[in-house]
């Protein structure tokens, strides 16, 4: 046992924790309180979709700058990401501001990008000939990027995480993808990121600080919580935390403060680690069993294929949706 300390030196001592402590919260936030148990090592893949841009004003200069920002919050972290891209997209311009530039620039800053369709077309509204040879558009659209990047790996994010809302599609969706080589850009922490975007987005355009503010926090204090949750779920199936996939988007919002939300993660004891290596622990084995229309958190659709019914999924405070109620439909 060592010698106790003099009272004096003791409460110097107390009063650094204190501070110490105090001064790594206000980094993150005010949605950086967890309980205790919240704190353990965990690891995290970043991917965001959406590139080059979702929202807001589309003009090169705009895009130019979103990418400069998340570029610089993600290597402050050493975070190797992951780009869904839309190469078809209408939110994007020429040259460097166009959607294979983007991919381009973020595959050389030492990122990894995937296929997220060519158009953005939605599974459960489109047939399978039609969603597939979007998704094929988009795949030749890449391919020279892929290919002088020599980046090996094809992922494809369904849009809306839809990968087959009947037997039919979900097949066929699967069966292309086995053909062409790719791996299903799976997501475990799913989460309303989009609709505080949309908030956001509303507010930043009337420049509302005061809105700004408080939809900045609530997206912190929502994005922890939808952490915690799928950590729960984790635990619950596989009596262990598996590597987690985090789903945000190429937004303002997360331009402007995705610097503070990993560092918010970084407080709860995540790291950060690559898609590619998040997929390689043996819970990313097991197949994807869930046939239906909605965008599910892959831990759900394993949870309902054990006939465990997860509870609730966090949702976003119902005045987040009325700031943003005008424009929350082009952020997702």
């Amino acid at each position: 046992m060592s010698p106790a300390l003099p009272p004096r030196t003791a409460g110097i001592a107390v009063l650094l924790v204190i501070l110490a402590a105090g001064f790594a919260r206000a980094r993150a936030g005010p949605g950086s309180v967890l309980p205790p148990q919240s704190r353990a090592a965990w690891r995290v893949a970043i991917t965001i979709d959406d590139l080059p841009m979702t929202g807001g004003s589309c003009t090169a200069e705009a895009i130019d700058s979103l990418h400069d920002a998340l570029l610089a919050a993600l290597a402050r972290h050493a975070i190797v990401a992951t780009g869904f891209v839309i190469p078809g997209t209408s939110c994007q311009g020429p040259g460097p501001a166009s959607a294979s530039a983007v991919a381009t620039r973020w595959i050389r800053a030492g990122h990894e990008i995937g296929n997220h369709a060519f158009t953005h077309p939605d599974l459960n509204t489109v047939p399978a000939a039609g969603y597939l040879a979007d998704v094929a558009r988009a795949d030749r659209a890449l391919a020279p990027v892929l290919e002088a990047a020599g980046q090996e790996e094809r992922w494809f994010r369904p849009p809306q995480l839809h990968a087959g809302p009947d037997p039919g599609r979900k097949a066929a969706l699967e069966r292309w993808m086995v053909e062409h080589g790719y791996r299903m850009g799976v997501v475990t922490i799913d989460n309303q990121e989009w609709v505080f975007a949309a908030a956001y987005q509303r507010a930043r355009t009337r420049s509302d600080s005061s809105a700004m503010t408080r939809v900045v926090d609530g997206y912190i204090d929502h994005l922890l919580e939808c952490a915690r949750y799928y950590r729960a779920l984790s635990r619950q199936l596989f009596q262990r935390e598996i590597p987690q996939v985090l789903l945000l988007h190429a937004n303002r919002l997360n331009a402007d403060h995705l610097e503070r939300a990993l560092a918010a993660l970084r407080l709860t004891g995540a790291s950060f680690i690559p898609l590619r290596a998040a997929v390689t622990d043996s819970a990313y084995a097991l197949p994807d069993p869930y046939v239906g229309p909605r965008g599910l958190s892959w831990l759900q659709r394993w949870a309902l294929d054990r006939g465990v019914t997860p509870g609730p999924e966090p949702r976003e405070p119902a005045w987040v949706r009325r700031i943003g109620a005008d424009s929350e439909s082009v952020f997702r």
